[in-house]
């Protein structure tokens, strides 16, 4: 299937404490049609930039120093203003109990790292499209 026009019109949250990740996952949404992307390198900046303005969708790395992933989505959930925001957890993490606890805790979708444009587009859709 393709997805390349499928976050046209969103703006996208990427929080990931390597730059080199953000900008990596940032190149492949903008291949799946985004153009409103920002990146955030840990939790609590996150929390700031969702304070100051609306995301249709935030992608966020699970092992962050501070505040880790499974945090941000509780404390995203938890606000009133922000509950309704999608999060989609990027992580190398493979095993499947972590993965289940993770999607138990509200994260809408859960992609592990290494990923390409396709399987991200694959995992985005039914999240953006719901």
């Amino acid at each position: 299937m393709n997805h390349d026009r499928l976050l046209t019109g969103k703006r996208i949250l990427v929080v990931d404490d390597m730059e080199s990740v953000c900008k990596q996952i940032a190149r492949q949404l903008r291949q799946l049609g985004a153009t409103d992307i920002e990146l955030a390198n840990s939790g609590s900046q996150a929390l700031s930039m969702l304070a100051t303005g609306r995301f249709d969708l935030v992608l966020a790395d699970w092992y962050m120093p501070g505040m880790d992933g499974l945090e941000l989505t509780r404390r995203i959930q938890q606000d009133r203003d922000q509950a309704g925001i999608p999060v989609v957890m990027v992580s190398s993490e493979s095993r499947a109990e972590l993965i289940s606890r993770a999607l138990d805790s509200g994260v809408q979708a859960y992609i592990t790292k290494p990923f390409n444009k396709t399987s991200l587009g694959s995992a985005l859709a039914p999240v953006i499209t719901s």
